[in-house]
């Protein structure tokens, strides 16, 4: 995340805390993290999805199309 946009600035303890209060999705490659996303959620009607990012080395490879189509369609709950 050090080389995201998003997160590049941010202390590690906020970045921490943006994910501990948030759905978070990971893909992973054989343990290792490769992508990642995070909804902020009221639970019931609405959620933004947000912080996104794929490794460099597996772009292109509809790993990202893969990982929202998955989070669009799943029945998120917060209980």
């Amino acid at each position: 995340m050090a080389t995201s946009y998003w997160a590049n600035k941010r202390p590690p303890e906020k970045i921490r805390q943006s994910i501990q209060n948030s759905l978070c999705y990971g893909v992973y490659d054989e343990g290792e993290m490769i992508a990642f996303a995070r909804l902020v959620t009221d639970g019931a009607t609405m959620y933004y999805l947000c912080d996104v990012f794929v490794l460099d080395e597996y772009r292109g490879q509809g790993i990202s199309k893969k990982l929202i189509d998955t989070i669009v369609n799943a029945q998120i709950t917060t209980s």
